[in-house]
């Protein structure tokens, strides 16, 4: 068994000779599908039943072929640095909660590897603790639904995520999930390998404990896959190292991939949405980005969108998104294009970009900065409200730092910005109505803004954050 409680002469000794071997079984590979109760069945599993809870004792492998079932109810708790590798099926979707945990709070389990050609994981409705899931798959996706990962420790996967994706497979899914309190980021990947998942309606709160340089969601992106991160909310603690979403392309991969990040809120990160690397077809929409702000050292971060790109392959569409209290409200380095609002060109076009984005105290060291382009481009960024009492020329130059105040740098064009548009005439054009927000940035109990009184409000819709004047 993996618990075994040293004497400390014990200890001594196995300190100076080679490391324990623990027991490992694996099932036969013939197609056969396990349960709980029958793994425990066979004495040499490692399975045991102790009252209403299954413990795994020792390390397990599920054989190619073979399943593994984790049902409605169930529990299976682990013990320390204990792995259960699958190389066949995880079917652990179970109608109503089942528990994935450790057998005390002494234990530091791995958790599940799911590797090998014939391997796939399904996971619904499990409340996963204090391990790691490591997915890498080549032939089949990984797919979480409805499930609770906390407090997991940093065993299996290092730094990579509490849920580490590390396969080239098209569907993998994670959806109205709950990540809370993780040792390492919620979700990783392998940067070596160009990723294609969803991520949607979850929730991610203080993960990254250990405050490693890394977001809550740390994603490689690139190749032909899309990377869709679409109406989540990220909440951070104040942690100086840990972002909201980060995209990275160490292997400055290509392809017609896209990565969306649209309708999500992020709040009290390091920063809200950044990159490394290129990544070619960059939509970021309709978020709302506020209080990221958490760096120590504004020259090293702090902003509510940052795209860095030293291979000049980057191009963003950066279209309705609430950026509030950053140090930064989006810097700009290296990059292709990045297009903030461009009214200029046709509607119909690709490079049409209504922009409304709005900004609101961003700065630091007494600076207001609401865009900072540290680079060589022209960046368009019409259509806009800007964190300024008045919405023209004079007033947005004093937010905005670009060849105006550096000629070594690329100019941004703002002109035209916003109008603060009616309550009628914004009621007539919403889809609906998300979020509305006091400028103080105080949330509202309701979202039907004609019961308003006579105020300056940011109303976020599905179309994006707008500034409402009632």
């Amino acid at each position: 068994m993996k618990r075994i409680y040293h004497s400390i002469l014990v200890l001594v000794v196995a300190l100076l000779s080679a490391p324990l071997s623990h027991a490992e079984w694996s099932t036969t590979g013939n197609e056969q599908a396990y349960t709980l109760s029958q793994l425990a069945s066979i004495a040499e599993s490692g399975v045991e039943l102790h009252d209403a809870a299954y413990w795994l004792v020792d390390d397990l492998t599920i054989a190619a072929t073979d399943t593994l079932w984790l049902h409605a109810g169930e529990t299976l708790l682990l013990g320390d640095d204990v792995l259960l590798t699958v190389n066949g099926v995880a079917r652990f979707d179970a109608a109503s909660t089942a528990t994935l945990g450790r057998i005390d709070d002494d234990c530091e389990p791995q958790g599940i590897n799911v590797v090998g050609d014939a391997s796939w994981a399904v996971l619904s409705n499990v409340d996963m603790s204090h391990m790691n899931l490591r997915y890498s798959s080549p032939t089949s996706p990984l797919v979480m639904t409805h499930c609770t990962i906390h407090d997991g420790n940093k065993a299996l996967t290092g730094s990579a995520g509490v849920v580490q994706l590390v396969t080239t497979v098209e569907g993998n899914l994670i959806d109205d999930c709950t990540f809370t309190g993780n040792a390492s980021p919620a979700i990783g990947s392998a940067a070596n390998y160009p990723l294609a998942l969803t991520v949607k309606d979850s929730h991610f709160v203080d993960n990254n404990q250990s405050n490693a340089n890394n977001p809550q969601i740390n994603l490689a992106v690139g190749g032909d896959y899309d990377v869709i991160i679409t109406g989540n909310t990220i909440e951070g603690t104040g942690r100086n190292m840990v972002g909201g979403i980060g995209m990275s392309n160490f292997m400055a991969y290509e392809g017609a991939g896209r990565v969306v990040v649209q309708d999500n809120v992020i709040t009290e990160c390091r920063y809200g949405i950044a990159n490394v690397g290129p990544v070619p077809h960059f939509i970021i929409k309709d978020n709302v980005l506020r209080g990221n702000n958490h760096e120590t050292n504004p020259m090293n971060g702090g902003s509510g969108i940052s795209l860095y790109d030293p291979y000049s392959k980057t191009t963003a569409h950066i279209e309705g998104n609430h950026i509030e209290g950053s140090l930064w409200g989006i810097t700009i380095i290296g990059c292709k294009d990045v297009n903030v609002g461009k009214l200029d060109a046709d509607p119909a076009s690709e490079g049409y970009n209504p922009g409304r984005n709005v900004f609101k105290d961003n700065g630091n060291g007494g600076v207001p900065y609401d865009l900072y382009n540290n680079s060589t481009l022209t960046v368009y960024a019409q259509g806009n409200t800007w964190s300024v009492a008045e919405q023209d020329a004079e007033h947005i130059e004093t937010v905005v730092f670009h060849q105006a105040d550096n000629a070594s740098l690329g100019e941004v064009i703002y002109m035209p910005a916003a109008e603060q548009a009616g309550i009628d005439q914004i009621v007539a054009a919403l889809d609906a109505v998300r979020a509305v927000y006091t400028l103080q940035g105080a949330v509202l109990p309701t979202t039907d803004v004609t019961t308003l009184p006579a105020g300056i409000y940011v109303v976020v819709t599905t179309r994006g954050a707008l500034k409402v004047v009632k």
